[in-house]
This record gives structure tokens, C-alpha cells and sequence, in this order.
């Protein structure tokens, strides 16, 4: 057997791999905005206490949301051009100190990032959240609908298969054009599809990322 390691793993989780895997056959038309949401648990105790500093990692939006900047660029494939964002450390980790120096990493930030393409994409970071239904949400807007994905806590063993992980929604951009100039109440709601993408319960059972590790 041959043995390799995924790095940018997030990718791989089925329903975002789904996700992808729409936006990128032009199910919901050209791409616009891409949100992602985690909201999660404080980074667990490393070697050396090594992800308390961001010094040594560079901080949390590059050690941790270095899969959600990938994510951004595979999804949207276009060249970043501007990014800008706010994030501080204000809950985890204030009280710790290690050979005499404080943690100083952050735990929660929004992040904006515009794209060549005229897309544009936001993080939503926050590490002291774990009382969440979902620990990452992924949402892609384009001008002919909306699809997304959701992944649990990265710490359960099993999935409730009853309940949705993946929605899709189209719609018609002409006809949204000719609402806009005849008509001056709202439309109907659209009604999107709503079904939830398997994980493999023995890949549930051995670690973490919803199967997304091991293949």
C-alpha cells in the first residue's frame, strides 16, 4: 500500500468536496461571495507548548486558517488583491505563561479578502465558540444561487444523518431582472435542496477534519 499526506485537508470533507465540486461546474453561475465560518474550541495543548506563540506558528490566521485561505483561493481561482481584517486575543489563553512569557495568539478575527475577478470572500475565526451546532460553515453566493456546506465538531464520532450538511438553491438570473424592473412586492421564496453528504463512520471513529485525513 502506498501511504501520502494531505495537508490542506479541509478541502477534502465530502460536503465541502461537494460544495467544490458545484461552484466549480457553474451550478450556481459566476461566483460572487464566499463566506467561511469557524467556530470551535481553544487550540489543544502541542509539544512544547508551541502553538501558544506567534512567534512560532505566525500567528492564528496563518498555523490555523492557512486552510481556509486555500479553500478561498481553490473555490473562488482567482489572484487575491486586497485583504484586510480585525482580530485580537481576548478570552483564551490569558492567563498562561510559559518560561515567563505570556501566550499572545489570537482567537478570534473577521477577515475580508477581495479577488481580481471582482469576488470577494470573508473568515469568520473564533476559537472559543465550541458551544456551536456546527464547527465550520461554508457558504458560496454566485448570480444564479447559493450553495453550502457545514462540517461538525471536529471531536464527534458520529453524524446524524438526518440532518442536513449540504444545501443548494437556484435560481434564474433573468428572471430576477425582470422582477427588479416590473415588480414592488417580494417574490416567493426559493425553495433550495437541502441532503446530507455520507462520511464514512469508520473514518469518523479514527480522527478528526469529518474523514477528511485518510483516504
Amino acid at each position: 500500500d502506498t501511504m501520502f499526506w494531505v495537508g490542506v485537508e479541509y478541502r477534502y470533507i465530502p460536503s465541502v468536496d461537494r460544495l467544490i465540486s458545484e461552484v466549480h461546474r457553474g451550478s450556481i453561475g459566476s461566483v460572487k461571495m464566499l463566506s467561511i465560518r469557524e467556530h470551535r474550541f481553544p487550540f489543544l495543548r502541542k509539544v512544547g507548548n508551541w502553538n501558544r506563540f506567534k512567534e512560532n506558528t505566525g500567528d492564528t490566521l496563518v498555523e490555523k486558517c492557512c486552510h481556509f485561505f486555500d479553500l478561498m483561493l481553490h473555490i473562488v481561482a482567482s489572484k487575491p488583491i486586497r485583504v484586510f481584517g480585525s482580530g485580537g486575543q481576548d478570552v483564551n489563553h490569558l492567563d498562561e505563561s510559559y518560561d515567563g512569557k505570556k501566550s499572545n495568539i489570537l482567537d478570534n478575527a473577521f477577515v475580508i479578502v477581495d479577488f481580481e475577478g471582482g469576488q470577494r470572500a470573508c473568515l469568520d475565526i473564533c476559537m472559543f465558540a465550541e458551544a456551536s451546532k456546527n464547527q465550520e460553515e461554508i457558504c458560496v453566493v454566485g448570480d444564479a444561487g447559493k450553495v453550502e456546506a457545514c462540517a461538525p465538531a471536529h471531536g464527534a464520532k458520529a453524524i446524524d444523518v438526518d440532518i442536513p450538511n449540504f444545501v443548494i438553491g437556484r435560481v434564474d438570473p433573468s428572471t430576477r431582472r425582470r422582477r427588479a424592473e416590473s415588480d414592488d412586492q417580494p417574490p416567493a421564496p426559493v425553495v433550495p435542496e437541502a441532503s446530507h453528504i455520507e462520511i464514512d463512520e469508520r473514518l469518523m471513529e479514527v480522527g478528526a477534519h469529518c474523514g477528511a485525513t485518510y483516504y
